[in-house]
């Protein structure tokens, strides 16, 4: 069920980037380093404290926000190599709102909003527009959890960020060098933790659900935002319909902006046709 949370936004994504095909633009990787965390052990030995200790310094780098816009590239990688750039505007808790670009013109778009998923392709005049709920079969993941997941924080699936004085709902393992943070209340057949490394930064989010099924989410490039310390580079792998997709995500915090009174929105685009989640699929295994 994990994997719907980010299968949701990939779908979609996909179909936007198999719309987009034809006009996408080569992707440019951000130069970046990772910082270590104060009072971080490295090198994989040592008395870095307890891991009570190291969880409350990874998590009260997480400052508060109520919006952002950044310039993004995406990548996918597999099942077919194709890339673009664009922005991205997230509400949080609300919304997001993905915007691909070509010269300053919007050529498609890609929003997530209450409880409804919605993609336009300006240049082959058709929209998808899908129900939340619908995809995640009433699974509670929540808007707030995806933005997680793309900023590289942890979380709680239905709930939200993981902050230093929260204890309850989750259960660390692991040694100085690397520790995991593991939610204890998931669904039946589904397992999800989030890994972190000796400089004190998340790594990665595995989760396992079915008796084959993987999501892996990987973490790097960490920055420091107002706020507070977001990853620059999120790769995405995982299974849709039988099919191993990859992508990334790359972000240019550099130039976000911050908490400007931003909103996500969504207006059905006038002359435009519905493609329906068969096409979608349709779509999808042409890739």
């Amino acid at each position: 069920m994990i994997k719907n949370l980010s299968s949701r936004f990939l779908a979609i994504t996909l179909t936007l980037l198999s719309l987009y095909t034809f006009s996408s633009c080569g992707s440019a990787r951000n130069a970046a380093t990772t910082p270590s965390l104060p009072g971080a052990t490295t090198g994989g030995s040592g008395t870095g404290g307890s891991l009570r200790e190291l969880y409350k310094t990874a998590t009260s780098t997480f400052g508060q926000w109520q919006d952002v816009k950044s310039p993004v590239n995406m990548s996918l990688v597999s099942p077919k190599r194709m890339s673009f750039s664009g922005n991205l505007t997230m509400v949080r808790n609300r919304g997001l709102h993905l915007s691909v670009r070509v010269l300053g013109m919007e050529m498609a778009s890609l929003v997530v909003v209450g409880d409804s998923v919605y993609a336009m392709s300006k240049i082959h005049r058709c929209y998808v527009a899908e129900s939340v709920s619908g995809l995640l079969a009433g699974f509670p993941a929540t808007v707030g959890n995806l933005q997680d997941l793309l900023l590289g924080r942890p979380f709680i699936l239905g709930e939200g960020t993981l902050t230093p004085s929260r204890s309850d709902g989750f259960e660390l393992e692991g040694g100085v060098s690397t520790w995991r943070v593991l939610p204890t209340s998931t669904p039946a057949g589904v397992g999800y933790g989030f890994t972190y490394g000796d400089n004190g930064m998340l790594r990665s989010l595995d989760a396992t659900y079915g008796s084959t099924g993987s999501l892996a989410v990987g973490y790097s490039d960490f920055v420091t935002t107002v706020s507070g310390m977001a990853a620059s580079d999120v790769t995405l792998a995982t299974t849709l319909r039988n099919r191993r997709i990859e992508a990334s995500v790359e972000w240019n915090f550099n130039r976000a902006k911050w908490n400007t009174g931003a909103d996500v929105e969504w207006r059905v685009p006038s002359g435009y046709t519905r493609v329906s989640a068969s096409d979608l699929m349709k779509i999808l295994k042409n890739l």
